[in-house]
């Protein structure tokens, strides 16, 4: 019966259709986790004070968190919080912070309302979420950022 198909039948028959690339997105909490560990990093995925999911994770012995925005009752996510704050023994002064802002393009930096220094990236994983790849490049640029901005609050203590 194969003697009747035309020869290019049997051929993309045999031709494998590659696996679609893994999507990182704030509606699969599970699929950033999956991500943090595909490059070594720790997740423990839990859930806020609201009952929205939470990452904690870290980097170089630093700690941060992933919030997850835009959330319908715990779920249905599509937005996330790269977060990492620290605790001064003073208030950290407006004007540093302004001054990170400034001549950074990536981490926004705020002073919290106890004072403390804080530095915050944002992903909009909506409507598919983002490549594997792309997540990556996304966390060592924040990997990167954090530690600038760990050296930065040092300058100021």
């Amino acid at each position: 019966m194969l003697k009747y198909l035309a020869p290019g039948a049997v051929a993309l028959s045999l031709v494998s259709v590659p696996a679609t690339a893994q999507q990182v997105t704030a509606s699969s909490p599970s699929s950033v986790v999956s991500a943090l560990h595909s490059e070594g990093y720790q997740a423990q995925l839990t859930k806020d004070k609201d009952g929205d999911p939470l990452i904690k994770s870290s980097s170089g012995g630093a700690k941060f968190v992933i919030f997850f925005y835009g959330c319908k009752d715990g779920s249905q996510c599509t937005t996330i919080q790269f977060y990492y704050g620290f605790s001064t023994p003073s208030q950290f002064p407006l004007a540093r912070t302004n001054e990170w802002n400034r001549k950074k393009r990536f981490g926004r930096a705020q002073v919290d309302s106890s004072g403390d220094p804080t530095l915050e990236f944002d992903l909009n994983l909506d409507h598919g979420g983002c490549s594997l790849p792309l997540f990556v490049d996304n966390l060592n640029i924040w990997t990167v950022v954090m530690g600038q901005y760990r050296d930065f609050i040092r300058q100021t203590d």
